[in-house]
C-alpha cells in the first residue's frame, strides 16, 4: 500500500517488519518515546495506538487497521496533545505526577476542568504557554527533574522544615 506496509491490519503481538514503521510514525507525532523501533507490536504500541485513536476521533482499540493506519500516515495526523475530556492511564499518570508537585488535582484518569486548572498552573509555574494541554513540551517539562512545584508545595514544605532558620 502506499505506506510502504505489506498488510492492512496490526495489532497485540503482530510481528512484521512493518511495526518499525508504524511505531516511528508514532514517535515522530509523539504518541511513543522516541527509542529503537521494533518488530513487535506489543502493549506500548497498542496503547500509543489508542491514544491517537482518540486524538482523531476513531475507535479506541488499539489496532491498526485500515481506517487508522489511513489517518495516522495523512497529513493531517495531529501530534499527542491531552486536554479536557479525555481519559486513560495517560491522564492518570499526569494527574499523579502534577499532585506529588503539590497541584490541587485528584487522581481519576479523567481529564476534566480541574485537571484543566492544575495544567495551566503548572505551566505558568514553569514559563509554558498556558493552554491547559498536555503536549510534547508541557510533558515533557512535568516528568523532568527541573519542574517547579506549586506555590503550595513550597508552603506546605516550609512549615514542615525547621532546619533552615540560619540563613
Amino acid at each position: 500500500n502506499e505506506y510502504g506496509l505489506t498488510g492492512t491490519r496490526y495489532e497485540l503481538y503482530t510481528e512484521s517488519e512493518d511495526v518499525k514503521i508504524i511505531q516511528q510514525r508514532l514517535m515522530d507525532l509523539d504518541y511513543m518515546e522516541n527509542d529503537e523501533t521494533t518488530t513487535l507490536y506489543g502493549p506500548m504500541t497498542s496503547l500509543a495506538m489508542q491514544y491517537f485513536q482518540r486524538k482523531h476521533g476513531l475507535t479506541e482499540d488499539g489496532v491498526a487497521g485500515e481506517e487508522t493506519l489511513k489517518v495516522l500516515f495523512s497529513d493531517d495526523a495531529k501530534v499527542y496533545t491531552v486536554s479536557e475530556g479525555a481519559s486513560g492511564p495517560d491522564v492518570e499518570s499526569i494527574q499523579e505526577r502534577l499532585q506529588s508537585l503539590g497541584y490541587d488535582v485528584e487522581v481519576t484518569g479523567y481529564f476534566g476542568s480541574d485537571t484543566t486548572k492544575a495544567v495551566g498552573y503548572f505551566q505558568r509555574m514553569n514559563g509554558l504557554t498556558d493552554d491547559g494541554c498536555v503536549g510534547s513540551d508541557t510533558r515533557e517539562w512535568l516528568y523532568s527533574d527541573e519542574a517547579e512545584p506549586s506555590f503550595e508545595y513550597w508552603e506546605k514544605n516550609e512549615d514542615n522544615d525547621d532546619d533552615d532558620d540560619d540563613r
